[in-house]
Order: C-alpha cells, then structure tokens, then sequence
C-alpha cells in the first residue's frame, strides 16, 4: 500500500512543537491511588449507614468514568 502524502494536509515544524506543547499540558502523571475505588466508597457508605441507622445511603460520586 502506497502513501500519498499530500503538501496540503502536512504541518509546519512550527504547528508541530506546538502541538507537542498542548500535549504535554494536558498529560498527567498516572496513579491509581490519586482515585477512589467507587465499590469500596459505596461499601463504606452502606456500612456508615447502617452503623448510624440511616434509612437513606449518601450518594457516591465516581470520578473514573
């Protein structure tokens, strides 16, 4: 299979390090413990419930998804 590279669609070494420039601003160091398992919050939720005698369980945010 043949690649056409077309002048039209190629970008500047300029509009390239800017590019790398953007990415490496949105790029963060990955770390499972910067997040909360949302099971385990929920479990712990559920427990404090009932230890405190709850009718209602306070509602869990999942920051993962």
């Amino acid at each position: 299979m043949d690649v056409i590279y077309d002048i039209r669609f190629t970008a500047s070494t300029d509009q390239v390090d800017k590019a790398k420039d953007m990415i490496k601003k949105l790029a963060f160091p990955f770390s499972p413990h910067l997040f909360e398992n949302p099971s385990l919050q929920k479990y712990y939720a559920n427990l404090e419930a009932m230890a405190l005698n709850k009718d209602d369980v306070e509602e869990i945010t999942d920051y993962t998804s």
